[in-house]
């Protein structure tokens, strides 16, 4: 399966809603977890800010 046409099925909220989104990994050992910020529309750099924050505090290093 080409990896660049997955949709999870748990962020087609923000497409439908038209809001800005990213997804953050997680480093759980064996488990394939991701955060997922989503904001208001056009507000992608609040979401890189919060990404990157979250990064920090928890300790990824993916």
């Amino acid at each position: 399966m080409d990896e660049a046409r997955v949709v999870a099925p748990d962020g087609r909220f923000v497409n439908f809603l038209d809001l800005a989104a990213v997804s953050v990994p997680m480093d759980v050992p064996g488990l394939p977890l991701g955060f997922q910020i989503a904001t208001r529309r056009f507000e992608d750099a609040l979401d890189l800010q919060l990404a990157a924050l979250l990064r920090v505090r928890c300790e990824i290093h993916s």
